[in-house]
C-alpha cells in the first residue's frame, strides 16, 4: 500500500540546462520519447530513436523509423517509449494502413518484433510496461479517459487486443478545457505517472506530472485514483478563438513523455 504523504517531490534540475539536444539528427522541439535503461537513456523524435550517451547531449546509436516497413507499412511518427528487461519497448502511429504499432528494440536499437493494435485507431500516444504487472503493455484510450492493457509478449506481425480496461476516478478533464495525452510511466513501486500537458493555460496551476496509484493485482476494470502533482509551468499554445483549429496554434513549449527510474549517479542522476 503506497501512502499519500510519502509522495515527496523535488525539482533537482533540468537538463540540458539550454534544453536543445545536439547531434540528435533533428531540433529536439521535435522530442517525443524519453526511458532509462540501466547505463543509457533512449530519447525519441518524430522519426527517430536515439540512444543517448551518458552526457545526455549525444548519441552512439540510432533507428530511423521514418520510411522502415513494419510489416507490409511505414510509419512516420515515434511516440513515447518505455524500457523494460532488456527491451525498448515504441509507440508508433501515423501508419500506412491506419494501424497503430507497437515496435520492441534490443538495447543497441536492433528491431525484434513489432506488431498493431487496432483499438487505438491509429493514435498511439505512449506506451509503458508496469513492472508489477509486466505481462502487459499499457497506453491510454482515444477519450483519455481508461489505461488500456495489451499482451506484452507477441510474435512480429501480431495484432494486438485490449485485454485489461482501468478507469481513471481523478481525470484532467476536471480541471482544464483541453489537453494532450503525451505520455505515460510506471514507476518500480507501481505508481503510474501521467503527463498533463495543457492546450491554452498560461499558468498551468493543474499542469505537469499527475501521480497515480492502482490496486493490485490489477483487473478489468480497476480503479486508477490520483494520489500525487507535480506540477510543471511552462507557456503552452497561443490560443486565438475562432481561428486555431482544435484550440492550437504555434506552440511555445510543451510537455510529452515521462520517465520513472531510478538513476543513481551522472548528471542526469534522480527519480523522475
Amino acid at each position: 500500500v503506497i501512502a499519500e504523504d510519502i509522495l515527496q517531490f523535488t525539482l533537482s534540475k533540468k537538463h540540458p540546462s539550454d534544453r536543445e539536444l545536439s547531434n540528435e539528427g533533428s531540433n529536439s522541439e521535435g522530442a517525443q520519447g524519453l526511458a532509462f535503461a540501466d547505463s543509457h537513456w533512449f530519447y525519441s523524435n518524430n522519426k527517430n530513436i536515439f540512444r543517448l550517451q551518458n552526457d545526455f547531449r549525444n548519441n552512439d546509436k540510432k533507428f530511423k523509423v521514418d520510411g522502415h516497413n513494419f510489416g507490409g507499412a511505414t510509419c512516420n511518427h515515434v511516440g513515447g517509449i518505455d524500457y523494460f528487461s532488456g527491451e525498448i519497448y515504441t509507440a508508433l502511429d501515423n501508419c500506412s494502413d491506419n494501424n497503430a504499432r507497437v515496435a520492441v528494440f534490443d538495447v543497441n536499437l536492433n528491431l525484434k518484433r513489432s506488431g498493431i493494435i487496432p483499438a487505438l485507431n491509429g493514435k498511439f500516444p505512449w506506451v509503458a510496461v508496469n513492472p508489477i504487472d509486466s505481462s502487459y503493455l499499457y497506453s491510454v484510450s482515444n477519450d483519455k479517459k481508461q489505461l488500456l492493457a495489451f499482451n506484452r509478449s507477441f510474435i512480429n506481425g501480431a495484432s494486438l487486443s485490449i485485454r485489461k480496461s482501468l478507469n481513471f476516478q481523478d481525470h484532467p478533464d476536471d480541471k482544464l478545457d483541453h489537453f494532450w495525452k503525451q505520455g505515460g510511466a510506471f514507476s518500480l513501486n507501481g505508481l503510474f505517472f501521467r503527463s498533463v500537458d495543457d492546450a491554452k493555460d498560461e499558468n498551468s496551476h493543474d499542469t505537469g506530472i499527475w501521480v497515480y496509484a492502482v490496486d493490485y493485482p490489477i483487473q478489468n476494470d480497476s480503479a486508477v485514483r490520483r494520489v500525487g502533482f507535480i506540477n510543471i509551468k511552462y507557456d503552452p499554445d497561443i490560443y486565438v478563438p475562432f481561428y486555431c483549429a482544435f484550440d492550437q496554434c504555434a506552440r511555445n513549449d510543451e510537455l510529452e513523455d515521462v520517465d520513472a527510474a531510478s538513476v543513481t549517479s551522472g548528471s542526469t542522476a534522480g527519480d523522475v
